[in-house]
C-alpha cells in the first residue's frame, strides 16, 4: 500500500514493507515535490504501477534511500470483525510492527516500464 499525503506544506509517503511479512515495517518519509511528482506521473502513466504497489507494496517497484531518524515498535495490534449487522468484535494481539520515520533521500523506479 502507498499513500501519499501533505501535512504543513510537507509532502510524505507511507508505504509497508512485503504484505507476506510477518513483521511488518511502516515508513513515512519526508520527501520534495519532485519525488512525489515522479511517483504520481508513473502512476497516472501505467495502471499495472498501481496494481503492482498495492498487491505487492511499494518496495517491489522502487529502490528508496531514507535517513531514518526513528523507529517505534507498536505495543498492540486491534483487528476487528463484523458478528452480524450491528456487532463487531474487536481482538487484541502483541503487534510485530514498527513505524520508521524520516527523510527519503533518493528512490528510483526499477519496474518495468
Amino acid at each position: 500500500m502507498l499513500m501519499i499525503s501533505k501535512k504543513d506544506g510537507e509532502y510524505y509517503i507511507r508505504f509497508a514493507t512485503d504484505i507476506l511479512s510477518r513483521t511488518k515495517i511502516y515508513f513515512v518519509l519526508k520527501c520534495n515535490y519532485e519525488e512525489i511528482t515522479e511517483i504520481l506521473n508513473r502512476l497516472n502513466k501505467n495502471l499495472e504501477t498501481y496494481y503492482d504497489i498495492m498487491m505487492f507494496g511499494f518496495l517491489s517497484d522502487y529502490v528508496v534511500v531514507a535517513q531514518i531518524d526513528d523507529i517505534k515498535k507498536t505495543t498492540l495490534q486491534i483487528t476487528g470483525y463484523s458478528e452480524g449487522e450491528e456487532e463487531v468484535s474487536l481482538e487484541y494481539v502483541p503487534a510485530d510492527t514498527f513505524i520508521a520515520t524520516g527523510k527519503c533521500i533518493d528512490l528510483s523506479y526499477i519496474g518495468e516500464d
